[in-house]
């Protein structure tokens, strides 16, 4: 079999974490990011520097060890066509056994089956095949392939088929389904997922309510109106990290009584305006990485410790054209280009992301927007800028835990925003992008100046 070689180097030992009350001991590789669970009283050995493994049971002195085997390779570029991978899979497989037994009769390889399958995050193929080691003695095998960028995990288990493969079977089956590939950092990505989502996949919902205040060079700042609001998210994992899925309300209050607004006195302009609400539907974000992003998540996700809190931060100043023009919506845009500022904050205790049982932990949000005027406000080209705070929380119990009057009013006007979506999609829709979309369906009030 392939990296025979490797048997006549000098193995150190297995790196055995933890031994559980069920006979299991762990295993893991730091260089190459894997780890897996492997029955405690078996022997193992290992060459760290070129990721392999092995975890080996004799049954009884006359069989062969029984063994499951873990190889790293390199792949020239990353894998495309996934049918092309599981097609190759075989056809290498029936190739390397003739190569190292070019006795062997290829009508003598048996393919059982083969197939794609699921570890963890990751894509794999499973082949199990069955073949002849000296004269009548057959093996049994499973092997499973797993790209990853420009790696390929091999897993190998062993037997002499049919009695010796059976007494293993289930052992072999816990091993290759607790292996599991990571990334460096790949603890603190998880961890602000858990922050931000729910590593299982459930909904999660961030409850906010805030001020936004005028600011206009050389004039006092105005209260404007009260916010009040909400995301709603699912966490996608994928090989490369997740896909966050998202919707955001926010609505407008009167910034006295709470009434949320179907029209507001505009004290800038001192004109009665009607109100648009936001409904953005996607509100998605990418957390998906190269290997070599990877090693700069923190730069990417910032995370301060605050005497046993964790705070992750996002300091954002989006600079792009503005998809309202002046040209077109000379009352409703303040430029063509369109900059603005996004200083959000999440607050987690260090405990809660110590608790590895907990796939979703509580966490504070806190945010302060500088916006250029809202296309709703009628204030054209008017120099200032609107200023946005807020403050709120993961809710325990999701949409159902948001207050009555603001569940009533999205089940009333767009009741799709009770639910994250189930799918990724671009590009994201934004308060401006939406106007713009009313206003294409002749659904904007025109009024002059």
């Amino acid at each position: 079999m392939r990296y025979q070689a490797l048997f006549c180097l000098l193995l150190a030992p297995a790196l055995i974490f933890a031994t559980g009350s069920a006979g299991l001991a762990t295993h893991a590789n730091a260089k190459f990011s894997y780890r897996l669970e492997f029955p405690a009283d078996w022997q193992t050995r290992e060459f760290a520097e070129s990721g392999w493994f092995e975890a080996s049971s004799q049954l009884d002195k006359a069989s062969l060890p029984c063994t499951f085997r873990v190889e790293v390779d390199s792949l020239a570029e990353p894998v495309g066509d996934f049918a092309d991978y599981l097609r190759e899979g075989v056809e290498g497989l029936a190739a390397e056994l003739l190569e190292a037994a070019p006795e062997l009769d290829p009508d003598a390889v048996r393919i059982i089956s083969s197939r794609e399958i699921k570890l963890g995050k990751h894509r794999a193929q499973r082949i199990d095949y069955s073949y002849p080691l000296y004269g009548a003695l057959n093996l049994r095998a499973i092997r499973v392939r797993i790209p990853h960028f420009k790696s390929e995990y091999l897993l190998s288990c062993e037997a002499e088929e049919i009695w010796y493969f059976d007494q293993v079977a289930e052992d072999f089956e816990a091993m290759v389904s607790s292996f599991r590939i990571g990334h460096p950092n790949q603890d603190h990505l998880d961890n602000y997922i858990r922050t931000r989502a729910d590593l299982s996949g459930g909904e999660c919902v961030f409850h906010w309510q805030g001020k936004a205040y005028s600011y206009i060079p050389g004039e006092r700042r105005k209260d404007l109106f009260s916010v009040e609001g909400y995301n709603i998210v699912r966490a996608l994992p994928d090989e490369r990290g997740y896909l966050l899925l998202g919707k955001e309300v926010m609505l407008f209050l009167h910034n006295q009584s709470g009434e949320i607004l179907q029209s507001w006195f505009n004290p800038i302009s001192g004109r009665d305006v009607p109100v648009i609400h936001v409904f953005n539907d996607p509100a998605n974000m990418d957390l998906r990485f190269s290997g070599e992003q990877f090693d700069l998540l923190h730069l990417v996700l910032p995370s301060t410790q605050l005497d046993g809190q964790i705070a992750w931060h996002h300091d954002l100043f989006p600079l792009y054209p503005n998809p309202l023009s002046r040209q077109d919506f000379p009352l409703f845009s303040q430029s063509d280009l369109y900059q603005a500022a996004d200083i959000s904050q999440y607050l987690v205790k260090q405990s809660d992301l110590e608790d590895p049982l907990q796939q979703s932990v509580p966490a504070l949000y806190s945010f302060t927007r500088i916006y250029p005027w809202l296309p709703f406000m009628r204030m054209g080209e008017r120099p200032g800028n609107l200023i946005m705070v807020g403050r709120g929380r993961k809710l325990e119990g999701g949409f159902g835990d948001l207050p009555q009057y603001l569940r009533d009013y999205v089940l009333a006007q767009n009741p799709e925003f009770s639910r994250a979506p189930d799918a990724y999609s671009q590009p994201n829709q934004t308060i401006w992008t939406n106007f713009q979309a009313l206003a294409a369906e002749g659904l904007i009030e025109a009024e002059e100046q």
